[in-house]
């Protein structure tokens, strides 16, 4: 177990989303693909067609942080039932000096 200090809200996010990829072994889009086709989420009723959720780190980087908020949930429901504890959290504190 680990735990990390970022001064932005966005590097506590990407950091998080990083975590979460890892975990998942997503490094690039077919991994992502796999991901999702595995536990068969985030696909629409009609045609079966999966949502895309934003992987690439470069790609991140340029998002605001409410849509990082959007991106670390649906990353982070992929893993609410593993068997192993795993878990990220974002946890918002003020640090003083």
């Amino acid at each position: 177990m680990w735990a990390s200090t970022h001064l932005t809200e966005k590097g506590a996010l990407l950091a998080a989303i990083a975590d979460l990829l890892e975990y998942l072994n997503i490094s690039d889009a077919e991994g992502a693909i796999d991901v999702r086709n595995h536990y068969g989420r985030y696909s629409t009723e009609a045609d079966g067609d999966h949502i895309e959720i934003p992987w690439d780190p470069s790609e991140l980087r340029k998002l605001k942080s409410s849509t990082l908020y959007e991106i670390f949930g649906q990353w982070s429901e992929l893993t609410c039932d593993n068997d192993v504890g795993y878990h990220v959290e974002i946890i918002k504190t003020m640090i003083q000096a």
